[in-house]
């Protein structure tokens, strides 16, 4: 039962406020209660707890509320292990059990296949979940400039809003990224900056041939800034790029410095600072895997990789077919895609720039005789992409990747049941404790 109250009048806006009793969980974890038609959604619940919530958003069938009270705990929440769970914006499920998130998740991707095409996908071929800490290979710090206190905090963002909480440690980065942000070298060495307001986001990553930086500035380093980065590369080991927006990219402050590199499915993939990179070393070499197997090409196959990123499926999957082609519209990634067939000793591979949100069928690449394919889109999803893999008669099966399980369902709904069946899907909790999850669907084309 759900009931509506208001505080009492005053100066103020009138607040509106709901008493509830969460039901269940939705594909991102949120809480879910109904009342009189109207569905609610609250972040930070468990089901059977029963809340107070203010009403962030209202319409006519749904809203959204933010808990000011647990009034009734589930017996299942977990006590959150990090000290800045609740203020920074990450690991917002550390009070939830693992298996609790994996199962919400599985629900909602599979309610999300049923609502959209109409047909449910069933039980996962596999769930890969790993340990919720030390899993993270790279991470993005915001920069804000304390004018009353003339200093620059480095941090991450809170949740929901732009201030930054200052961090000295962070639980699910690798052990060396760890041992570096605990450090907080970066942070002094920023602030001796002649302008740290010019400063904007840092990131780091862990690649195989050592930890990595990007500094993003407004402009162009003095030199004696440069200095100042060269020193804290020797100290910490850590190689420094920095991208001052004109144009150029990312680029070394230190003539002849490493290109970072990781490796998947014995293939070296090679990146600039600030490129996407999937976050999981140890659950990207398991989803890449899994396409491998799924697809299972040979040397008579032909293999089509669009949103090829620099090549993480293209090159594996280069290795074991006849060819294998990766289209890209990220000029950097494209180039470094092209650059890995030499490091990876694979030659059979080529990489295309090309914009895939349209329609690219009188693109050169597409004739070809491809009877295999993987897509990797952005949340924004493949719609025109699809319809061209469903368009090209040659390709039997494809794998379509997704962080985004809802856009997935809705690129798609028009080929199941026409020409196309869903044979198999799997789902990677790519960033546990967070309501992110990667879904992998294979779709084979019915015999004629």
């Amino acid at each position: 039962m759900v009931r509506f109250y208001k505080p009492k009048r005053g100066t103020h806006k009138t607040r509106s406020f709901v008493e509830a009793k969460i039901e269940s969980l939705d594909i991102h974890c949120r809480g879910v209660a109904h009342q009189g038609g109207k569905v609610w959604f609250a972040d930070g619940v468990l089901p059977g707890e029963e809340i107070t919530g203010e009403v962030l958003d209202e319409k006519a069938a749904y809203g959204e509320l933010r808990v000011q009270t647990v009034r009734v705990p589930s017996p299942e929440r977990l006590e959150p292990r990090c000290p800045f769970f609740g203020k920074c914006g990450g690991c917002s499920l550390q009070f939830m059990k693992e298996e609790t998130q994996l199962d919400a998740k599985k629900k909602g991707i599979r309610q999300v296949f049923s609502k959209n095409t109409g047909m449910d996908p069933g039980e996962p071929e596999l769930v890969v979940s790993p340990v919720s800490s030390g899993y993270r290979r790279s991470i993005r710090l915001s920069t804000l400039f304390d004018a009353r206190h003339k200093v620059l905090l480095v941090g991450l963002r809170a949740r929901g809003s732009h201030d930054i909480i200052p961090i000295d440690d962070c639980m699910v980065l690798t052990d060396a990224l760890r041992a570096e942000v605990k450090s907080e070298r970066i942070a002094k060495v920023l602030n001796a900056f002649s302008d740290p307001k010019a400063i904007g986001h840092i990131e780091f990553s862990e690649a195989d041939n050592g930890i990595f930086l990007l500094l993003r500035i407004k402009s162009a380093l003095p030199e004696h800034e440069r200095e100042l980065l060269l020193e804290y590369e020797k100290d910490s080991g850590v190689t420094v790029y920095t991208d001052c927006g004109d144009g150029h990219g990312a680029l070394p402050v230190r003539e002849g410095a490493n290109v970072p590199f990781y490796t998947v499915r014995g293939v070296r993939i090679t990146y600039l600072p600030g490129d996407f990179i999937q976050v999981n070393g140890k659950v990207n070499e398991e989803m890449v895997g899994t396409v491998e197997k799924w697809l299972a090409p040979t040397k008579d196959d032909e293999v089509l990789d669009l949103f090829a990123g620099a090549g993480n499926f293209t090159y594996p999957l280069a290795a074991l077919s006849k060819r294998a082609v990766g289209a890209e519209i990220v000029s950097d990634m494209v180039k470094h895609g092209r650059a890995n067939a030499g490091y990876s000793g694979i030659a059979n591979a080529e990489f295309v720039r090309v914009d895939l949100s349209k329609a690219f069928s009188s693109e050169s690449f597409s004739t070809g005789s491809y009877s295999l394919a993987v897509l990797d889109p952005g949340r924004s999803g493949a719609d025109v992409a699809v319809k061209y893999i469903a368009g090209k008669k040659s390709v039997k099966r494809f794998v379509y990747v997704s962080c985004n399980p809802v856009m997935a369902a809705r690129d798609l709904a028009g080929l199941l049941g026409h020409g196309w069946t869903l044979s198999k899907w799997g789902m990677f909790n790519m960033f546990p404790e967070t309501e992110h999850v990667e879904t992998v669907v294979l779709l084979s084309r019915d015999k004629a």
